[in-house]
């Protein structure tokens, strides 16, 4: 999963995206991802526009394809400009990695597939409550400095929990520990496994 927006340039010069948060999935059959340039678009309060466009987090700094995405950043920019207006109904639906200044508001939501609310940085309180998912919740690695409320979410999937920062050490050293614990075994930390947890330690104090 890439930061908001995945948005690709073939060898052709032409940009496309698919809408989605994944460089790997926006793929035609037949391409290769070492052959496309890439770039994401993350929705940034500090920015005039509302967004920030950025050469993919994980090209190495002095990497040739790096050097080449940074050359065609212009380009890119221009390409988004033309079509704004899909690409920001697109970045509705990718808030990985948003930067907002103040609160950030994704309650009420009816979503057949994912919704992802992970890696937001938020300096108020962040508000996930009364979601309706058919899909996978994914709230995971977020920054509230605020509330975070995700009361009343109906989800028929997972919400994935794992990573989430409250701003209190021991809480956050805690959901680290079990997050990693769960990524050793290949797996992810979800709301259903902290609730097992939880169960088990109260059934302990009350002796069941």
């Amino acid at each position: 999963m890439c930061r908001g927006l995945a948005v690709l340039c073939d060898k052709q010069g032409r940009f496309f995206s698919k809408g989605i948060d994944s460089h790997t999935r926006s793929l035609s059959k037949g391409m290769e991802e070492d052959d496309c340039l890439k770039f994401e678009v993350i929705i940034d309060d500090n920015q005039k526009s509302g967004y920030s466009i950025e050469v993919d987090n994980d090209y190495e700094k002095n990497s040739k394809q790096g050097k080449e995405a940074k050359a065609l950043l212009t380009e890119c920019k221009k390409w988004i400009k033309n079509n704004e207006l899909r690409v920001l109904r697109w970045l509705l639906q990718n808030r990985t990695y948003a930067r907002s200044k103040n609160n950030t508001d994704n309650s009420c939501q009816k979503t057949k597939g994912i919704t992802y609310n992970s890696l937001q940085e938020t300096e108020g309180n962040t508000d996930n409550s009364y979601q309706e998912t058919k899909g996978n919740t994914d709230n995971s690695c977020q920054k509230t400095k605020g509330n975070t409320d995700n009361s009343y979410q109906e989800t028929k999937g997972e919400i994935f929990v794992d990573y989430i920062k409250n701003f209190h050490k021991p809480t956050d050293d805690f959901i680290e520990m079990l997050s990693n614990k769960f990524r050793e075994k290949g797996k992810r930390l979800t709301w259903k496994e902290l609730v097992k947890l939880a169960k088990k330690r109260y059934e302990k104090q009350e002796g069941k």
